[in-house]
């Protein structure tokens, strides 16, 4: 999307929309039964976690104590605990300190805790060296296709290299993986890693030698002499989006202009020689059709990098007279054109038929998420919120085991989104309220929820 989901949230700050109070105290309430349930299972990490947010909610309710209290126990309870493939401790201290901040807890506690971030990044500079290491060793013994094995492990090794902050070594990793995969097969190979050798050479500032190596795979991917209408290769096509970043920081953004040139000229073509859709067409137009969608969102990016976002919508709506399935064009981020165009009323109908799409045949974790965004950039709060609860309870349905972590995730969102739409002092009021209000202390009654899972 156009618009990152927190940079929705906080902008919402400045509209001031209204919401009731009893929307943040329902949402609060179900938060702290969900955590409860975390508390209650016998697994480590299920535990571990919902003892993490029960120090989220208490702090928010005022109870910095006893929510410290609570993230201690858990980030003990992950150092004792953790495997190999568990989360960072790095992770956990990020998300303890950032909750720390937001609600102000004491200076000396806070510190303590980035003193702890400071030592694992010591740790992990160690544990990154032993990796490599470890890589060459696991490499040295390896069996099969070593042209794969190669290929991926000095990949694996270039990152490392990045991550230490020791770019030479990582452009030369980033090189043998080419040369060890000797398929490369719809340079795959090619396009990840000379894309990771231009942002090696960028980080070092190396300017020059990173236009030579974009331009490099560039040669690899577009014929040398491409016709106006001719078909570009699919390579390019598919993996465009990766590279407009690389033109605007490379200072080419002239190319993006030369690309839309024949990218329209391309689907005038398509235009003419698409069939009309029929149960037994043959399978060369579903390709046409399949060229026709990528081609229509490489110009619709163009012309939103222009805020031109009038002339993305509209391409979208002619490409979609030529398809069998509508959705195969993003309504989501179509209505995300509109909105920027200023026509709210095609937004709002575009999102409509977006919620209604039913596929069985698809998945889409980002749609809940991406529909929460757009009906908070159309003043929509409280339809983003009950998004945001229909997610909660289809998750908790379809969890045999472990934690509810993703909901918790869902929650907290919820609350800075319903925090940002009142105004911190509207927000901090309401919170005063609820600890103030008998009926609605016992209601929610956070103390005993949690006391069983304090007492584990």
């Amino acid at each position: 999307m156009l618009q990152e989901l927190e940079t929705t949230i906080r902008n919402l700050t400045d509209r001031r929309l209204k919401i009731a109070d009893t929307r943040l105290h329902t949402t609060i309430m179900k938060y702290a039964s969900e955590i409860m349930r975390d508390l209650t299972q016998t697994e480590w990490r299920t535990q571990c976690n919902g003892g993490l947010n029960a120090g989220y909610i208490l702090c928010l309710t005022g109870e910095t104590a006893k929510g410290i209290g609570f993230i201690e126990k858990s980030l003990q309870m992950h150092e004792t605990q953790k495997g190999e493939y568990d989360e960072s401790t790095l992770t956990i201290l990020g998300e303890i300190i950032e909750t720390l901040k937001e609600f102000g807890a004491n200076k000396d506690t806070i510190s303590k805790y980035e003193k702890q971030v400071q030592k694992q990044e010591t740790d992990n500079t160690k544990d990154l060296r032993k990796e490599i290491a470890h890589i060459e060793a696991d490499m040295e013994c390896s069996t099969g296709d070593l042209n794969k094995v190669y290929s991926d492990g000095r990949r694996a090794q270039g990152i490392l290299y990045r991550q230490l902050g020791e770019h030479e070594q990582a452009i030369s990793h980033f090189q043998k993986a080419i040369e060890e995969d000797t398929r490369d097969w719809r340079n795959e190979t090619s396009i990840e890693n000379e894309l990771s050798i231009v942002d090696s050479y960028l980080e070092i500032d190396d300017c020059s030698a990173a236009a030579q190596e974009f331009m490099t795979l560039m040669s690899k991917l577009l014929p040398n002499k491409l016709k106006s209408g001719d078909k570009i290769p699919n390579v390019f096509t598919e993996n465009y989006q990766q590279f407009v970043p690389y033109l605007e920081k490379l200072n080419m953004k002239e190319s993006l202009g030369n690309m839309a040139d024949y990218v329209r000229a391309r689907l005038e073509i398509l235009k003419k020689i698409i069939l009309p859709p029929s149960p037994e067409e043959d399978h060369k137009e579903h390709w046409k059709r399949t060229e026709l969608c990528t081609l229509s969102r490489i110009l619709a990016s163009y012309h939103v990098s222009r805020e031109e976002y009038q002339q993305a919508s509209d391409i979208y709506d002619e490409a979609r007279e030529y398809l069998r399935y509508q959705h195969n064009l993003s309504r989501r981020d179509q209505a995300e054109f509109a909105i920027r165009a200023g026509n709210t009323t095609k937004a709002r109908q575009l999102v409509k038929e977006d919620t209604e799409e039913k596929d069985s045949l698809r998945t889409d974790d980002d749609k809940p998420f991406e529909l929460t965004n757009l009906h908070l950039q159309l003043g929509d709060v409280e339809t983003a919120l009950n998004t945001l609860d229909k997610y909660c309870e289809t998750y908790k349905q379809c969890l045999i085991s472990g934690s509810y972590g993703c909901v918790f995730e869902t929650r907290r969102m919820q609350i800075a989104i319903i925090k940002a739409a009142m105004g911190k002092e509207k927000f901090n009021e309401a919170i005063e309220r609820l600890r103030k209000d008998k009926q609605t202390s016992n209601r929610l009654n956070l103390n005993n929820l949690l006391q069983k899972g304090r007492s584990k």
